[in-house]
């Protein structure tokens, strides 16, 4: 979830200059390896050797400016989803989050 809305929406949020609060809650078929959020394709925070399950939250600070992208509009966006690798090498991917300031 990103602000509290699930993967594969679009959060519009109230300003700007407002964090991005990540929420993962993974439940795998075997151990994790490594769990990663990435933010507008690179990496950005993980967390390794989680067990059968993870649930952690991470908040984005940067400014919204300085990582946003420009769409096909010219409307600026970030966009996040979650990996999981498993202890096994089995992949998995979320459905991407974009957060697009106001107007």
């Amino acid at each position: 979830r990103l602000n509290g809305t699930g993967m594969g929406r679009e959060v519009t949020s109230a300003s700007d200059r407002e964090n991005r609060q990540v929420e993962v809650d993974v439940v795998g078929t075997g151990p994790i390896h490594e769990v990663t959020i990435v933010r507008n394709g690179q990496d950005v925070h993980s967390h390794q050797r989680c067990g059968e399950e993870a649930a952690f939250e991470w908040e984005d600070s940067e400014p919204f400016e300085s990582i946003a992208l420009a769409g096909f509009d010219g409307r600026p966006f970030v966009y996040y989803y979650v990996r999981v690798v498993q202890e096994v090498g089995e992949l998995a991917w979320s459905s991407p989050i974009w957060y697009t300031p106001p107007g």
